[in-house]
């Protein structure tokens, strides 16, 4: 099951379990089980007029691949330009991981900040692939295409 699978069952508040192919030895992949706690304060929230402005993610304990898991969230503080919000994905009432995240409203600056754009090394088709490699690599590579740019820097 890809991301969006698991990610439709978060916003939709579906009961549900992460399958063995998003393991990383005994536990699920933490950007997974991250990026679903993000997912449900997102949904539960509405928070469509405020960007990200910081995040703390603390990995609490080995989320279990096929048991079920919960979501959670708290608002601690709710003001004019800044929300901030506790998330945790639960696993038999423990909980496994725990988001803080701050939520900033957008306001005009006189500040303008224009960066120059960072130009990779190689295009993308010519950067080295990090392949799937069943028994070596996690099993949630498979949903990733990584790509490598190496740079070799002598004195």
């Amino acid at each position: 099951m890809d991301y969006k699978y698991y990610q439709d069952q978060v916003q939709q508040c579906l009961p549900m379990s992460i399958d063995s192919g998003w393991g990383q030895g005994r536990s699920a992949f933490g950007g997974l089980t991250a990026a679903l706690v993000l997912t449900h304060i997102e949904q539960q929230t509405g928070l469509t007029d405020r960007d990200l402005r910081t995040i703390n993610i603390h990995f609490c304990g080995a989320v279990m691949l096929d048991e079920s898991c919960e979501f959670t969230h708290r608002v601690l503080s709710n003001g004019k330009s800044v929300f901030q919000v506790e998330g945790q994905l639960l696993q038999n009432g423990e909980v496994k991981t725990q988001i803080v995240a701050c939520f900033g409203a957008q306001r005009q600056s006189s500040i303008q900040i224009n960066p120059s754009p960072i130009k990779p090394p190689k295009s993308l088709a010519e950067a080295m692939v990090f392949p799937f490699t069943p028994g070596r690599t996690p099993e949630f590579v498979r949903y990733f295409d990584l790509r490598l740019f190496i740079k070799y820097i002598f004195n």
